[in-house]
């Protein structure tokens, strides 16, 4: 049974593959649809982050800059710094979604890689350049979980919770969760490799990682020629509004936009000052992160697994999930996950590798047992369910559900 009556797509959505009601037997998408970074017409909206409350936390940043440098109690500096990231991470991406709606496709995914993702990255180098290795890698698998559990369960409970059973599209599902699994399967090779020794490799491992490190950023080379350039009509665009009726009118009005460097000056401008004191307050929260969970009845794995994942992502994830309850369907919202799990374990993680490698710090892809096997089990739950073709409230109950439950493992880790 496919979706709900009156969810019946407009004439304007059949070339675009997120704004259909699909059925069991999608249709192909449009090779000639627009790219993934196509200009859009500027919506008579504020942003989404702007009307849920993200930037209320914006309130802490001085506060969060004054207790970190005067060097006040560790855990009023960690929690006024894990607010000012709340506020900091909406409104970067905020800013990077006006950004790339106004440049070229190429110039759009440098700014998705680099600006939009500062946060994470800027968390786990100084975690590396401090020598908390365990910090790093628990930050980037907390981040794949909060991702592909919570937020794609909310979104799937959000957008179906008024259905009996909705549907994928499978040619784009089939794509991302090929290439989620196979990123997953990557980043656990170095610690399977490890623990297969019956002694300790040593220093080995690190060198592994590290020219693992150098072929993974070969292979996000080619993943972005891939998405941008042999297979664009894959990855549509990602745009979340109230209203879905806008995302029509945007694509009609686009391509007579002109491309002023005035209309791109005022976000570039937010984007780089929030980016700079993003970096600065990643300094003072990985600083307090240990001092603070050993003060605080909190484990460090589920401040790094979990509180701070949660911190970096919570703008983007309800963004997705609103967008995903008014439009009835998560194909953007799947889009948007397994892209980001892409970008974190064949960019982001490399990089921190090689930064403990140019820092001489261990740095490396071999990560707790633990958490390769949450991880490695996550992605294929999660690998399962888009491969089905369909999902319902329960799907995303499970895997809310689960997420849940790896929570409360890591309270006692």
């Amino acid at each position: 049974m496919a979706s709900s009556v009156g969810n019946q797509p407009s004439p304007g959505d059949e070339s675009d593959p997120l704004l259909k009601n699909h059925s069991p037997s999608p249709s192909k998408a449009d090779p000639g649809r627009p790219l993934t970074h196509t200009p859009q017409a500027p919506r008579r909206q504020l942003p989404t982050a702007i009307r849920s409350g993200a930037y209320s936390p914006i309130c802490f940043l001085p506060l969060a800059l004054v207790a970190g440098y005067l060097q006040w109690n560790p855990v009023l500096v960690f929690i006024y710094n894990l607010f000012a990231i709340i506020a900091l991470s909406a409104i970067i991406s905020d800013s990077s979604q006006q950004l790339t709606a106004q440049t070229n496709t190429w110039t759009g995914a440098l700014i998705n890689t680099v600006p939009c993702k500062a946060v994470g990255l800027s968390l786990g180098a100084w975690a590396v350049a401090s020598r908390e290795i365990y910090v790093a890698q628990s930050l980037a698998i907390g981040t794949i979980l909060s991702e592909i559990l919570l937020i794609l369960g909310c979104s799937m409970i959000a957008a179906s919770y008024r259905s009996d059973l909705l549907y994928f599209n499978q040619p784009t599902t089939n794509t991302l969760s090929s290439l989620m699994l196979a990123t997953s399967t990557v980043l656990v090779l170095p610690s399977v490799l490890a623990t297969s020794f019956p002694y300790e490799l040593g220093d080995r491992t690190v060198a592994f990682s590290r020219g693992v490190s150098a072929v993974l950023l070969g292979v996000y080379a080619g993943y972005l020629y891939f998405q941008l350039g042999t297979h664009r009509h894959l990855f549509p665009r990602q745009q979340w509004t109230e209203n879905p009726d806008e995302v029509n009118a945007d694509a009609d009005t686009a391509h007579d936009l002109p491309r002023t460097a005035s209309g791109n000056a005022k976000p570039a401008l937010v984007l780089t000052l929030a980016t700079l004191a993003a970096i600065i307050c990643s300094k003072f929260l990985t600083d307090t992160l240990v001092i603070t969970a050993a003060r605080l009845p909190l484990s460090k794995t589920l401040i790094a697994a979990t509180l701070v994942p949660l911190a970096t992502t919570g703008a983007t994830g309800v963004s997705m999930i609103r967008g995903s309850a008014v439009n009835q369907e998560v194909d953007g919202a799947v889009c948007a996950v397994v892209q980001n799990v892409v970008h974190l374990g064949l960019f982001g993680m490399p990089v921190l590798v090689l930064l403990g490698w140019v820092l001489a710090k261990p740095m490396s892809l071999v990560f707790d047992v633990f958490e390769v096997v949450v991880l490695f089990f996550s992605v294929l739950l999660v690998n399962g369910v888009l491969r089905g073709g369909r999902y319902s409230v329960v799907h995303g109950v499970a895997l809310v559900a689960m997420y849940a439950i790896l929570t409360l493992a890591f309270c006692v880790r």
